[in-house]
């Protein structure tokens, strides 16, 4: 464990001495490429939002808002802006740190609760669907996760490449985006955490229709782009890096019988960092990576409890010396 986990852990310690547990939480990346940002999205500390309505507005999408079924939000996991220099993304622990929020389809406004009553507005008034933890590579539904993914959840987050994910949702029958212009229409990607160490980035926004095609498209910073360039890019993002990773620590030393490299490594036992990754806003191309251990550490936080501890006999020791003077 490097110096900066190890102090990471000595400070937490002292945090949360009394129940003896570390809890990290992330936000929503938030880009200082002011200019071109795209004035219909919406970013705070914990939310991704764009205005999409298809009326003849300033948000005018250009499509049959009632066509849309599936919306994709691809994202990566980056250093938080106020970590660059402190923090790398192989210090990202996977059964520890954790994301979790909701998709939100809403629909709404004045002229949507005079066509349609004051019951349909609420129902579609901030629809949401809860999503919670991130799988680590090779985790899945019944098997032994190693990340913090809740398979349980409406939404679940999916493993795409490493610290790259795909969070989806799908509207049901009765959630599809009704025919007459409501006052607005959003789409909102949240997370709840506050104040941590990583952060989620929206790389692309992609909506596809009941037959899985797309439609409609948003880069990271909120600005509509074609269906041909959203469907290069997300197919691109969900291309395996590496399929067969090979790590330092869990190749096997060198000998007569030593077995072939790519047949000798389970892709699910370990995850490779991507090098160019640890600079918020950087993407989610081939890089070279090594293993990474998705164990818990809670070694910093045992070492923190023993220096409080050390640190208090101390005093002790102090103020009975004095007295004794």
């Amino acid at each position: 464990m490097n110096l900066k986990k190890l102090l990471s852990g000595f400070a937490a310690s002292f945090i949360a001495l009394g129940a003896l547990s570390v809890n990290s939480s992330a936000d929503i990346y938030v880009s200082d490429n002011s200019t071109g940002r795209n004035p219909n999205l919406t970013i705070s500390a914990n939310r991704w939002m764009i205005l999409i309505q298809n009326g003849d507005n300033t948000a005018n999408c250009g499509i049959d808002i009632t066509q849309i079924r599936t919306v994709d939000f691809y994202t990566e996991i980056v250093v938080s802006p106020a970590m660059e220099g402190e923090l790398t993304l192989d210090e990202y622990d996977y059964g520890q740190d954790w994301f979790g929020g909701a998709i939100v389809f809403s629909e709404g406004g004045d002229k949507f609760k005079e066509v349609y009553g004051s019951e349909m507005a609420n129902k579609y008034n901030w629809n949401s669907s809860d999503w919670g933890g991130v799988p680590a590579p090779g985790d899945g539904p019944d098997k032994d996760n190693h990340g913090t993914a809740e398979y349980d959840k409406a939404v679940v987050m999916e493993y795409l490449n490493d610290y790259s994910y795909k969070i989806s949702r799908t509207m049901k029958d009765d959630e599809v985006f009704l025919e007459t212009p409501p006052d607005y229409c959003q789409i909102s990607l949240e997370e709840w955490g506050h104040n941590s160490d990583f952060n989620l980035k929206v790389d692309l926004l992609v909506f596809r229709d009941i037959d899985g095609n797309i439609i409609l498209a948003y880069d990271s910073l909120g600005n509509q782009i074609s269906v041909e360039e959203a469907k290069a890019q997300a197919d691109e993002y969900e291309t395996p890096k590496n399929p067969d990773p090979v790590g330092e620590e869990t190749q096997a030393p060198p000998a007569e019988t030593q077995t072939p490299a790519d047949s000798s490594i389970d892709s699910n036992d370990v995850t490779a960092e991507t090098t160019d990754a640890a600079v918020p806003g950087s993407s989610l191309s081939p890089a070279s990576s090594y293993a990474k251990d998705i164990t818990i550490d809670n070694s910093g936080l045992i070492l923190g409890v023993a220096a409080c501890i050390a640190a208090v006999l101390n005093i002790i020791v102090i103020i009975i010396v004095l007295k004794k003077k």
